[in-house]
């Protein structure tokens, strides 16, 4: 096992290195201990495109939902590329295997499915009657909010999808999702919540997920009261997560999405043929 140094870990936390590390501390300690260069993964590609795409529409962009999907679709494979060596046809792909899409969830699939989801934001954003809240004047303030603040003992890093505001006045901290399951809870949003009132003095009392890929087309899932997720409470589970990760506690989780997963060849835990390089 490669040596543990407890200092060289990040100074911050994020929603992204709590959920890695509770998902799979083998995972997370392959990622960020030991800093192994992970298998591009066709659904982050597609799935950072996405986000890209509907960003770049709600600051203005007159592109069809097509032309700004494969714009940073291209740009999201270029950089991936530019950091590994991995063929694309070696890239992960997510999803069953179908008739229609015997090689699951490749380029195809989400050059062919990747603009539709941009478009059903567009729609959605039409139709829906939120409005973008802005902390400053700047009315695109509210579109990739980035925060730091401090919970418990450590400095966290967040960048919130969007801020929405609603006809009568609430808050809605909202995440845009391109995979194919919602989130089982409200972790996520409750932290971006707590980082607004410890930043702006706003307390958001609503946080949802927008799902690309739900049924009948993109829309909100479940909207969360978020009143429980305090900045107290939070800041414990970050503190709680920083001791466990600084003691060099990181215990595999293995699941099905293994099989997905970018430093798989390195864990022991599923046989990979690396495992012992690390």
């Amino acid at each position: 096992m490669a040596d543990f140094h407890p200092e060289e870990l990040s100074a911050h936390a994020s929603y992204s290195s709590l959920s890695t590390f509770l998902d799979c501390g083998e995972r997370y300690r392959l990622q960020k201990v030991v800093k192994i260069t992970e298998i591009p993964a066709w659904f982050f590609v597609g799935g950072s495109a996405v986000h890209a795409a509907t960003e770049e529409y709600d600051r203005g962009s007159v592109l069809s939902a097509e032309e700004l999907f494969i714009k940073h679709f291209e740009k999201e494979v270029a950089e991936r590329k530019a950091h590994s060596d991995v063929p694309e046809e070696d890239w992960s792909a997510g999803g069953k295997a179908t008739k229609a899409w015997p090689e699951r969830q490749n380029r195809a699939w989400w050059v062919a499915n990747g603009p539709a989801m941009v478009q059903d934001w567009m729609d959605w954003r039409a139709r829906c009657g939120w409005q973008l809240w802005s902390p400053t004047e700047d009315p695109n303030a509210g579109i990739e909010l980035a925060m730091m603040v401090t919970l418990g003992d450590i400095p966290v890093k967040m960048f919130v999808d969007r801020v929405f505001i609603t006809g009568d006045g609430q808050l809605v901290v909202t995440d845009i999702k391109s995979g194919s399951s919602e989130p089982e809870s409200a972790t996520q949003l409750g932290l971006y919540a707590c980082g607004l009132e410890l930043t702006f003095g706003l307390r958001p009392q609503l946080g949802g997920y927008w799902m690309a890929r739900k049924k009948g087309g993109g829309d909100m899932g479940q909207v969360y009261d978020l009143e429980h997720l305090t900045p107290a409470l939070m800041g414990r589970w970050i503190s709680d997560w920083n001791r466990a990760r600084r003691a060099g506690i990181f215990i595999p989780h293995p699941t099905r999405w293994c099989r997905t997963c970018g430093v798989r060849d390195y864990c022991a835990a599923v046989g990979g043929k690396k495992a012992g390089e690390v």
